[in-house]
């Protein structure tokens, strides 16, 4: 009996995707919202997904768990866990200039003005993009921006030191992950399969778009049309990574724990506050909120976000093939039950037979209130003192809405087939009103 008890405790404490993180996953693609919705969780030593919708909406291929996106920015994590790794290893320091890493033959208009450490921070005072890259409206912006281009931009560029606090630069760390590949005399995209992909087993993640077996591709949208895939040349420590959702909770786990055998240092390197100024905190590469490790990535046809809570040893990953409507929200209510999620207000099917559990007089002891509910034509309807019924429309999990004026109603405690309460919200905070039996 006691082994029983111990493993009902354990089954209790797994990790899990709650039912309404679920049921707005499925909402938002049954309504043509998104087409595509993958989420992981890990907390208490243990993993969750909830996968919902297409792989190729056109095909009817099913999205699974090995299914393989691109993630956009969350690239930059990892190379900054490159960086890291060449830190410990003594290739080079956090506060090299970059200049240092670069063809001795390149003439620098602003020598010496940037280390390895701001473009891992976005404080090197470089722009969001290279001055000379000429397709960045174009369907595959960065398929053609080759070295010699990054090195002729970084050659040209004045930097000065009051513009070196934090601004986004994919250009920054673009240029870093190319340094990289310089200094280890191998390309970014090696460097990436060798020191991250391979030994954590994130078997399903590749450095670029080409790379990606056609039979595990998800097709990313914008709106409702499809939209090529990205692909990087010198510009691709910024956001070239294809990845699964599998693998992206395996890089969230092990920057969490930072055990790896042969990473554990450089984890813990690119985990430490290495930026902070102006209300904004990064370590490297990662933006630092309340002790939660972020990062979040776009692309044409894709949005996904990464989080980790120290504090609650939990990691958060989450990745759609909609580029318009991301998923961020939906994670932030994972993490944190109290992070409340966008509503859409999707209408669901729900039967007469069903609705009659929602029926009922309902009153509020603090105001001294009555409202009651019935049926008319296959609705709920809700009925003031002395005004005409009003119609509500069903969302699911016991929640209704009044759309002309968003009045929410979520009920609570069936008994006898009948909810006992309800919880009504206009306005303010909301109100509790109890079936008058």
């Amino acid at each position: 009996m006691k082994w029983l008890l111990l493993a009902i405790s354990f089954n209790l404490a797994a990790a899990q995707i709650p039912e309404d993180v679920q049921h707005e996953a499925d909402q938002r693609v049954k309504h043509n919202y998104n087409q595509g919705i993958v989420l992981g969780v890990y907390e208490n030593q243990s993993r969750a997904y909830h996968i919902s919708g297409w792989a190729n909406k056109e095909n009817k291929i099913k999205l699974n768990k090995q299914s393989v996106f691109e993630i956009g920015s969350i690239t930059k994590t990892m190379t900054a866990l490159l960086l890291a790794e060449a830190v410990v290893k003594n290739k080079v320091s956090l506060d090299d200039h970059i200049d240092n890493l670069l063809p001795t033959e390149l003439k620098f208009t602003s020598p010496k003005a940037i280390t390895l450490k701001q473009l891992s921070t976005h404080s090197s005072g470089l722009p969001r993009l290279p001055s000379n890259q000429k397709n960045i409206m174009g369907k595959d912006p960065y398929a053609d921006y080759q070295r010699e281009d990054l090195l002729a931009a970084i050659s040209d560029q004045t930097v000065s030191p009051n513009q070196q606090h934090y601004a986004y630069s994919n250009y920054g760390v673009g240029l870093l992950g190319e340094a990289l590949a310089i200094l280890n005399q191998d390309s970014y995209q090696n460097l990436l399969k060798k020191r991250v992909f391979e030994p954590l087993n994130m078997n399903n993640s590749y450095a670029d778009a080409s790379l990606v077996p056609e039979d595990r591709r998800v097709t990313g949208y914008a709106g409702k049309y499809a939209v090529p895939n990205w692909h990087f040349k010198a510009l691709a420590g910024a956001g070239s990574v294809n990845s699964s959702i599998e693998d992206l909770l395996t890089f969230g786990i092990a920057i969490l724990k930072a055990d790896h055998p042969e990473l554990k240092q450089a984890i813990a390197l690119s985990k430490q506050i290495h930026y902070q100024d102006r209300g904004v905190t990064l370590g490297l590469n990662w933006h630092i909120n309340k002790g939660v490790l972020w990062h979040n990535g776009g692309t044409a046809g894709f949005r996904s976000i990464l989080m980790i809570d120290p504090e609650q040893e939990k990691v958060v990953a989450a990745i759609t093939n909609q580029a318009e409507h991301a998923v961020e929200d939906m994670a932030g209510h994972l993490l944190k039950p109290e992070n409340e999620m966008k509503s859409y207000d999707f209408p669901v099917e729900i039967s007469e037979d069903e609705l009659k559990a929602y029926t009922g007089t309902f009153h509020n002891k603090v105001n001294d209130k009555t409202i009651k509910t019935s049926i008319k034509d296959g609705f709920l309807m809700l009925h003031f003192p002395k005004q005409p019924a009003y119609r509500l429309t069903y969302l699911g999990q016991n929640k209704f809405i009044m759309k002309l004026t968003k009045t929410r109603i979520r009920f609570e405690t069936k008994s006898s087939g009948q909810f006992k309460q309800l919880y009504f919200k206009a306005w303010g905070d909301e109100q509790l009103y109890q079936r008058v039996e």
